[in-house]
C-alpha cells in the first residue's frame, strides 16, 4: 500500500516528493499540488540565521524575549508556554527545526528580516 492510499484512508491531505541530491528522477504523490510553504520556509530562515552567525554579523547567543500576548498560537513549543520566554537566537533555530516552532520562526524572521532571507534564497538558487 502506497503513502497516498494511507493518507486517503485516514482522511488526511498530504503531499511528498523525494529525489536524489545528485540529480535524477524522483518519486512522490500529489507533488504538483500547491502547499502552504510555512514549514518549508524554515529551511531558508535557518540557513540565513546560521550564515549570519558564522560570518560574525549576528550574535547567536543574543537573547530574544517573546511575550505571551504577542506569540503566534500553535500546538507545540513556545506557544504553549504560560510565561514570557527568553531564548538565544541559536536556540530559537533549534526549536524551529526540531518541533517546527512557529513562534521561534516568527522571532527569527524579526531578527534577520525577510529581505535577508529572500537574499539567501536567491543566492542559493532556491
Amino acid at each position: 500500500m502506497g503513502a497516498a492510499t494511507v493518507f486517503e484512508q485516514l482522511g488526511l491531505i498530504g503531499a511528498a516528493y523525494a529525489a536524489p541530491v545528485t540529480g535524477g528522477l524522483g518519486a512522490g504523490f500529489h507533488e504538483d499540488d500547491p502547499v502552504t510553504p510555512a514549514s518549508v520556509m524554515k529551511i531558508q530562515v535557518a540557513l540565513t540565521v546560521e550564515s549570519l552567525i558564522a560570518d560574525g554579523s549576528l550574535d547567536g547567543s543574543s537573547r530574544r524575549w517573546m511575550r505571551g500576548e504577542d506569540r503566534t498560537p500553535g500546538p507545540v513549543g513556545i506557544s504553549l508556554m504560560h510565561d514570557d520566554v527568553s531564548m538565544s537566537v541559536r536556540d530559537l533555530v533549534v526549536a524551529m527545526l526540531t518541533v517546527s516552532d512557529n513562534v521561534a520562526t516568527d522571532e527569527l524572521i524579526r531578527v534577520v528580516g525577510l529581505g535577508e532571507i529572500n537574499g539567501t534564497t536567491r543566492r542559493l538558487g532556491m
